[in-house]
């Protein structure tokens, strides 16, 4: 079966689903609502979401065939009208199989799983805040497990793979940067990862691109799309502040009002109200409102002047009730021009995002795989997670938003987890594998970039999960058009998508505070930074001068040797 393209929105009283089904037979279309989960059929779709809250199938249902868009809408009644039904932009999940709250994911050891807000990712959460310990940790080293005791090791997402790359061996050096992983433990990758970081820093390198600077002068300079995001975040809470400031002095002003009418009723005559005849407003799911003199257009009856309306009516003859066939894009042939400007009203109070997916980015998530995950050391996942934003963060900087040919091999190359298959303990450990990565492969290794980069992944967890939900798809769309690096996605980059639309907010909140306040210095790296600016500051042109010496001397050797060779010619 096929999983249609879809969308979902909601309003006071529905949740509305549009379905993209071309090449269908509609008279064979069918759906049914039972507690938390959707469902519809017509061959070769199939469409089955789980809510996180119930709908109703109490007759107000209903749906619609677009003959000219080819899109299905289905309007699905809320169990409790003007509840706010939560993450319907986060695909994968709504894709679950289960209903109710199963297939969460389940972490050992950590708590409960915390659901929040649908439109703010930090904001708006009940209970008090999680107190993690993300600097250090102090803990006795575990007995070996089973696994490691059978010489297996164990890497990739959650520690899930083994034996990945068997039969990889020609191609694993240039999928990761350490082709022995299969026969060294945790705690080796480590130390190997750091000593590969160590000798291959370049302090001449470093000193040039300080000194000669110009091009990261312009990249520090860039405007990256999140910093826009930021910006209009901060402009919507001055707005929503503003608005509820204006709202509680005219609830202020309007309890003053009546308290003034309330003292003057014994001196003032009460006006005659003139009554005022309630005018019926046509909505379909109130039909039992109506009396039967009340003239109200049946929603299966189609005006249109492309189709004969004995062919409409002899199609919607044949199907279910709850379904009928339109022939116009505008709204209105199946709501009232009143209620359709009433839905979209209450539709944009509810659907007013500040981060939006694109719809090939609902297609990938799409084609996740619906996961339940048995989670081990949450910790070490979300810093894993700040490791690889880091390293796609540089990526987007350096190239100014465009994509290039080495996207791929940058965020790999940059990134601890992706490379070397590492892991992290607390915050330290993975901001100093950051900023040591990025000063030793890229084509610019400046600490002004780098600190920028930090600060750019500061910004992204600001923006919540959505926004790094994005970073990952689009991390995973850059790696699967790699010759090799695709391989990263099925042992991270996957899971890490589908995983994230059920990561505790709480969690997450908690580890962007933590990020937010965290101050670098050049200190983190162990290395003399500072003494190589120094000198490249004092003695900047000794560099060039020597350069320009050897290349006068080869031009004066050359002349001589060409003037040699004509004198024993002649």
């Amino acid at each position: 079966m096929i999983i249609p393209k879809f969308t979902v929105e909601q309003n006071e009283e529905f949740v509305i689903v549009v379905a993209r089904t071309p090449y269908i037979k509609a008279s064979e279309a069918d759906f049914y609502l039972l507690g938390n989960q959707f469902k519809f059929y017509c061959k070769p779709y199939f469409l089955r979401l789980t809510f996180s809250h119930n709908v109703a199938e109490n007759g107000k249902e209903k749906a619609s065939y677009n003959v000219n868009t080819l899109d299905f809408t289905f309007h699905l009644p809320k169990e409790t009208i003007g509840q706010k039904f939560e993450d319907l932009d986060l695909v994968t999940k709504l894709l679950e199989r289960k209903g109710g709250n199963t297939n969460k994911v389940q972490v050992l050891s950590e708590g409960s799983e915390y659901v929040g807000d649908v439109n703010e990712d930090y904001e708006g959460e009940e209970g008090e805040e999680e107190d993690i310990e993300w600097e250090f940790e102090q803990v006795l080293e575990p007995e070996p497990s089973l696994d490691e005791l059978k010489s297996k090791v164990k890497y990739g997402f959650n520690d899930m793979y083994s034996d990945f790359f068997e039969g990889l061996q020609s191609e694993i050096g240039d999928i990761i940067d350490i082709p022995i992983i299969e026969s060294i433990t945790k705690s080796e990758r480590n130390k190997v990862r750091t000593e590969f970081e160590n000798i291959q820093f370049d302090p001449e390198r470093y000193m040039e691109c300080h000194i000669f600077n110009d091009d990261v002068k312009e990249l520090l300079h860039h405007k990256c799309n999140w910093e826009e995001l930021i910006l209009k975040k901060n402009k919507l809470k001055q707005e929503k502040k503003k608005n509820q400031d204006i709202n509680n002095n005219s609830d202020i002003n309007n309890n003053n009002n009546n308290n003034n009418n309330n003292n003057n009723t014994d001196t003032k005559e009460t006006p005659k109200q003139e009554e005022v005849k309630e005018t019926k407003q046509f909505d379909p799911s109130n039909l039992e409102d109506f009396d039967d003199g009340d003239e109200i257009q049946n929603e299966t009856e189609i005006q249109s002047s492309d189709i004969p309306d004995e062919i409409l009516e002899k199609i919607n003859s044949t199907l279910s009730k709850k379904i009928s066939i339109v022939n116009d894009s505008d709204p209105s042939t199946i709501l009232g021009e009143e209620e359709e400007k009433s839905s979209t009203q209450i539709n944009n109070k509810y659907s007013k995002k500040l981060i939006t997916f694109t719809d090939e980015e609902k297609d990938i998530m799409k084609n996740l795989p619906n996961k339940e995950y048995m989670i081990s050391n949450e910790k070490s996942l979300l810093l894993g997670l700040v490791d690889i934003i880091f390293a796609y963060a540089y990526n987007e900087r350096v190239n100014m938003g465009y994509e290039n040919i080495e996207s791929a091999w940058n965020i790999c190359k940059i990134s601890g987890t992706l490379s070397c298959l590492d892991t992290f303990s607390n915050l330290t450990s993975v901001v100093e594998c950051c900023l040591k990565r990025s000063l030793t492969y890229p084509l610019y290794r400046s600490w002004d970039l780098s600190a920028r980069v930090f600060q750019d992944t500061q910004q992204i967890f600001q923006l919540g999960k959505r926004c790094l939900l994005k970073c990952l798809l689009d991390i995973k769309k850059k790696l699967e058009g790699h010759e090799f690096k695709y391989y990263l996605n099925r042992l991270y980059i996957d899971d890490y998508c589908v995983w994230l639309q059920h990561a505790s907010k709480k969690k997450l909140k908690s580890l962007k505070l933590k990020l937010s306040d965290y101050k670098i210095t050049k200190n983190i790296v162990d290395w003399p930074l500072e003494e190589y600016e120094k000198l490249v500051e004092e003695e900047g042109m000794v560099f060039g001068e020597v350069e320009d010496q050897e290349e006068q001397y080869e031009y004066e050797n050359q002349d001589s040797n060409d003037e040699e060779d004509d004198d024993e010619t002649n």
